[in-house]
């Protein structure tokens, strides 16, 4: 129990209370005490890690920009990261396939369950960007103007 004269902080949402006849730092709540008050917190840190720890079969959409072509990734969602601040996106880390690790918005996850509905949308935008592509291309192959043929086909002034 913290005394008048005791020095507190706050470190997610638990109190650290210095009790100075004893020269430690401790967690109640944790039961955590030591002299150091950053070992406290790395203690707080490394318990509240284990609550967020998930290993949760994940498929994240991967588009690649070069041909516009959307293909699946599995994934594997190794931890979500506590909000940095209010309002802040969820975001997690991640392995991906390639035995990569990154960090993303957990928005971009969908349930591996999902595969069937997903590997249908990809098929629908793949078409959906050729289609576009083709119409692009045949857009560009039609002659457009140029200063040359502006020139040459602005009206004759009558002298």
């Amino acid at each position: 129990m913290a005394k008048d004269n005791d020095i507190t902080r706050s470190y997610k949402d638990y109190t650290i209370t210095f009790d100075e006849s004893t020269e430690n730092w401790s967690c109640a709540e944790l039961n955590i005490t030591n002299p150091s008050l950053t070992k406290v917190r790395a203690r707080i840190e490394a318990l509240t890690k284990v609550d967020r720890k998930v290993n949760v079969q994940a498929i994240r959409i991967v588009e690649k920009y070069s041909d516009e072509k959307r293909s699946l990734e599995d994934v594997t969602v190794t931890i979500f990261c506590e909000d940095r601040y209010p309002g802040a996106a969820e975001e997690c880390w991640i392995t991906t396939s390639r035995k990569t690790r990154e960090k993303i918005a957990v928005k971009q996850l969908y349930p591996a369950s999902q595969r069937e509905a997903l590997q249908a949308y990809c098929d629908a935008a793949n078409s959906a960007n050729a289609a576009a592509k083709a119409a692009r291309d045949m857009r560009d192959r039609i002659t457009h103007y140029t200063i040359a043929k502006l020139q040459t086909d602005k009206p004759k002034v009558a002298s």
